[in-house]
């Protein structure tokens, strides 16, 4: 029973920072809509990082003269550089991978995909003071920051 106790005080008392750090690393978690509002992105945990994936297309059916010959037909992941991916719807598609917590609000090391070039982008990822999420996308010669807002808050 002691040890148990003594277990319990000391994990109390040597990592009250973790308890605190959680939540922080969290704050991203909920939908967001990306900054052209065509996509609505949904930021869950996996593990020790955060992904994201689309649960919402503004048009989510390509459309009418399509050059490919898809009018009408669900927006898959048609630019892919790899050809056994093309057919993957791009609602429920992780476009968003990687992010780990590194404090103060920001996260880093994720990877953003873009299905409409089929080209991937090292990114990091900041809150800002008014709620928006701020994505640095691209090396820092070429890169670009875009901003998301929340859509709908974490469950």
């Amino acid at each position: 029973m002691r040890a148990l106790v003594f277990g319990v005080l000391l994990a109390a008392a040597g990592f009250p920072g973790m308890a605190m750090a959680a939540p922080d690393a969290a704050a991203i978690v909920g939908t967001w809509a990306t900054d052209d509002g065509a996509s609505h992105v949904a930021i869950m945990a996996a593990g020790d990082r955060l992904d994201g994936h689309v649960v919402w297309l503004r048009e989510a059916t390509f459309a009418a003269g399509d050059a490919q010959g898809m009018a009408g037909q669900p927006k898959v992941d048609r630019n892919n550089p790899d050809p056994a991916l093309r057919s993957r719807p791009v609602i429920g598609l992780t476009v968003l991978s990687g992010l780990h917590y590194a404090g103060n609000q920001t996260w880093d090391g994720g990877t953003l995909y873009t299905p409409a070039s089929g080209k991937s982008y090292p990114c990091k990822a900041s809150m800002a003071s008014n709620g928006t999420l701020k994505l640095a996308v691209g090396g820092s010669v070429f890169g670009r920051t875009i901003t998301w807002t929340r859509t709908a808050p974490a469950n």
